[in-house]
């Protein structure tokens, strides 16, 4: 029994030390030649207070805490060229803020390396910097202001299968056009930043290539979600927006056709054009309270979008047929809050077939239902007090319209210019009488 525990405790030594001759112990030597201080990287001073993280030196911890200073006092502003390549003991790195340049290879094949956190005044990651970290399964992501990591063509975090969980930090306010490039098992993107903007350069999502990507979490500390954030991120079946958000930029969702159900928060005041242009399985949307504004084409070609809870109490702006080509629209439901069905809001929704506008709108505006060529009934209430023009123009299908009041007071609604045109006959039931177009 004593030999089988020699044997088992010669080979989990064994076994270490193997993983550490995977890594360069000699790589790099201290700000003063010395490689003895104990469990240190090594670092390389420039001569001018501030230094390069340029091997592992003495360190052995499996968590590896790069210091933001070196022992002689040195502010650690870079980690160099492949210093912890091979490094395959080590399962978390931390970088520290004072770090704004990480090199080229520098934890390549650190095969052990689970957990990465990189600082927020990194501002440019070199080709391959994390390749072949097989391991790796989650990257906090916190630079404010990164504008290189790595390149199209040599990804940061090529080789990284098991990489699943992306945190995007709340100070970051732009995002690297190659920053995800090849993330392809990525699956969760928790997003934290507050107020990013896109790259201007990009033309789409810096997330388009993680095909794995299926859910996203808008977190409490963000209040606008950046113009093509998430555009073209096919496998997305699931986005959850907090309450604190107030804008979704332009394309922000477009071309996610994974996408089923979205529920836009009561904080969100501004909807951007293509928002969710193309979102080829939403079947579900519902709009909170607080929108006021609704850009071009924002729910534009979502073909399976049946069902829309439309809770907008005082929307005033809608540019042009925000659902047009969402021919499977059937049903709309608007909340009792709702004071205005604003201009253009359901124009060729050409699968609308019954509306009921409830009690307490006061105005239908301009060509908000336009071109609705199933449409055969609409319920209108008493407190409605204008119609705007062409508000039902060429809903050919129309038989009745509904008025929950008496002829009297909707003889008083003001009705805009061709508000009934090419609708055919139809008959409008007041509460004391019916009467025919």
């Amino acid at each position: 029994m004593k030999n089988v525990r020699i044997l088992a405790l010669s080979i989990i030594v064994l076994t270490f030390a193997l993983l550490l001759s995977a890594c360069d112990f000699s790589r790099g030597t201290s700000s003063s030649d010395d490689t003895s201080r104990s469990n240190e990287p090594a670092f390389s001073s420039n001569g001018d207070g501030t230094c390069s993280v340029v091997g592992i030196g003495s360190h052995t911890d499996a968590a590896l805490v790069i210091p933001s200073t070196s022992p002689d006092g040195d502010a650690v502003t870079a980690i160099g060229r492949e210093a912890f390549s091979g490094c395959a003991f080590l399962t978390s790195v931390s970088i520290p803020d004072s770090v704004t340049t990480i090199q080229s290879n520098a934890f390549q094949g650190c095969t052990g390396l689970t957990s990465v956190t990189i600082g927020e005044n990194v501002k440019s990651v070199g080709d391959y910097a994390f390749r072949d970290c097989s391991s790796l399964n989650s990257v906090v992501w916190n630079p404010v202001r990164c504008t290189a990591a790595g390149t199209v063509a040599a990804p940061i975090f090529s080789g990284c299968p098991n990489l699943t969980t992306l945190t995007i930090g709340e100070n970051v306010e732009s995002l690297p056009e190659a920053a995800f490039k090849s993330c392809a098992g990525v699956t969760t993107v928790i997003w934290n930043a507050a107020d990013c903007a896109p790259v201007s350069s990009v033309p789409r999502s810096v997330f388009s290539d993680c095909s794995g990507l299926t859910n996203v979490t808008i977190g409490d500390t963000v209040t606008s979600i950046p113009a093509q954030a998430f555009k073209d991120c096919y496998n997305l079946k699931t986005v959850t927006i907090s309450e604190e958000v107030k804008s979704i930029g332009s394309n922000a969702f477009s071309g996610c056709s994974a996408l089923q159900r979205i529920t836009i928060p009561n904080s969100v005041t501004n909807i951007g054009d293509h928002a969710f242009y193309v979102c080829s399985s939403l079947s579900t949307l519902t709009v909170g309270f607080g929108v006021k504004k609704v850009g071009e084409s924002a729910f534009r070609d979502c073909v399976k979008l049946t069902t829309v809870y439309w809770n907008a109490s005082n929307c005033s702006s809608v540019t042009n047929a925000i659902f047009s080509g969402c021919s499977s629209l059937t049903s709309v439901t608007f909340g009792e809050t709702v004071l205005n069905i604003p201009d253009n809001a359901f124009s060729e929704c050409t699968g609308l077939r019954r509306v009921t506008i409830p009690e307490g709108v006061a105005t239908i505006g301009y060509r908000a239902f336009q071109g609705c060529s199933a449409l055969d009934s609409v319920t209108i209430p008493k407190s409605v007090k204008t119609i705007g023009g062409y508000a039902f123009d060429s809903c050919s299908k129309l038989s009745t319209i509904t008025y929950t009041g008496p002829k009297s007071f909707w003889d008083k609604v003001s009705k805009g210019y061709g508000w009934n045109a090419s609708t055919g006959k139809y008959t409008l039931r007041c509460s004391d009488a019916n009467y025919s177009k």
